[in-house]
């Protein structure tokens, strides 16, 4: 494991900085959210893109005391109780139904039927910024199965950091990456992860519940096929809008 420069390569320093940083060639709106943030997020130098959702949590203990009527304090709520859903069975416990193409947009309509702007306390909302530890690695093996265990950068930005006043950029080889979550020093998972080479990057923006990837069509057709987590591909709608200059 080696400690680098902080600095990232041009290439993709606009998407995992701290932003927003890239200007999308269109406005946001609830409708194409994940095609929007592709573009804010994810350098589009690849074959395919796929787009990983962050899964929602339920406590069913707290909820069903809740619903009887009994108060609950914060040290009643403990993290081993909450179990994890995918947005297709989390939509479904709330009779709505799950489509990648409106999915963003369902998920604040179930918001505010459920009490925006706060969820319920036994609901924990899709992490921002933080993928899923044994949802990343899956994506990791799947990346070592196609494209070998190369040497890669985990980049954390400050926020991502214990002192948050340092960003981080770690080299070390793929297959390591399960190692970082023993360093003190840093905070849940990399903001992005990426090889000298360009062959693919992983990127989470700090404010987000979802994750991109941008690789190959094999190592997209491979790492969609995972069952067990929400991760679709997805293919760019829009563009970075390009400057207009004054002509004298």
């Amino acid at each position: 494991m080696r400690n680098m420069n902080n600095i990232l390569p041009d290439w993709i320093i606009k998407q995992a900085s701290l932003g927003p940083n890239v200007e999308v060639d269109t406005e946001l709106n609830d409708d194409n959210a994940f095609w929007y943030f592709l573009t804010a997020c994810c350098p589009l130098i690849f074959e395919k893109y796929a787009v990983i959702l962050h899964p929602f949590w339920i406590n069913h203990k707290a909820k069903r005391e809740i619903e009887s009527g009994i108060k609950l304090k914060e040290e009643d709520l403990k993290d081993s109780d909450y179990k994890s859903y995918t947005w297709n069975d989390f939509f479904s416990r709330f009779d709505f139904d799950f489509q990648v193409e409106s999915a963003y947009k369902t998920k604040q309509q179930l918001e505010r039927k459920l009490g925006k702007p706060e969820w319920p306390d036994y609901v924990w909302a899709p992490a921002e910024g933080d993928c899923e530890f044994a949802d990343l690695k899956n994506v990791c093996n799947d990346i070592i199965q196609t494209n070998g265990d190369c040497d890669v950068n985990f980049f954390y930005c400050l926020l991502k950091t214990k002192d948050w006043e340092n960003e981080r950029l770690i080299q070390d080889k793929l297959s390591r990456f399960d190692t970082l979550y023993m360093d003190e020093e840093l905070r849940d998972s990399p903001t992005a992860i990426y090889p000298d080479s360009k062959d693919w990057c992983i990127v989470s923006d700090y404010d987000l519940p979802m994750t991109f990837v941008g690789g190959s069509a094999d190592l997209i057709d491979k790492i969609k096929k995972q069952t067990d987590i929400d991760i679709f591909e997805i293919q760019p709608r829009f563009g970075v809008k390009t400057p207009t200059h004054n002509n004298v």
